[in-house]
């Protein structure tokens, strides 16, 4: 009887101790970003590369990328509230708070105008300036 405790005992704690090993770890909380355009243009690399890098995930986040059509569908998408969070630029929230789309922008990235002109080096066009009397098509 005394053996019969023992090997009861053991099979208490070998049961116990699987239960905990095989508990699954706390879930990440899943959160769908929208993205205006495509995942892979360059404009999102570094949403893309923290992802990659186990940023998210290193704060309990499981980020999920979408594709939206375009700013203003991911403000109309977040504002009805479809998804927690997307990127537009920046006035975005501009345009579609007029509307009634309950958004708001939180942060602005980035550092240089959305529009570059881009001329031939043989035109000789270096500077604002060098546009004068040019037609732009």
């Amino acid at each position: 009887m005394h053996f019969t405790k023992k090997i009861l005992a053991a099979s208490a704690v070998a049961v116990a101790a699987a239960g905990f090993a095989s508990a699954p770890a706390h879930a990440a909380e899943k959160v769908n970003y929208l993205l205006p355009a495509p995942g892979f243009l360059p404009a999102f690399a570094p949403w893309q590369l923290a992802k990659h890098k186990g940023y998210y995930a290193a704060e309990g986040l499981e980020v999920v990328f979408q594709r939206s059509k375009g700013g203003v569908d991911v403000a109309k998408q977040v504002g009805v509230g479809n998804a927690p969070i997307g990127g537009g630029i920046g006035d975005t929230s501009i345009l579609v708070r007029p509307n009634g789309i309950p958004v708001r922008s939180v942060a602005v990235l980035g550092g240089g105008s959305l529009v570059q002109l881009v001329a031939r080096a043989d035109r000789g066009i270096t500077k604002v300036e060098d546009l004068k009397g040019k037609t732009i098509t």
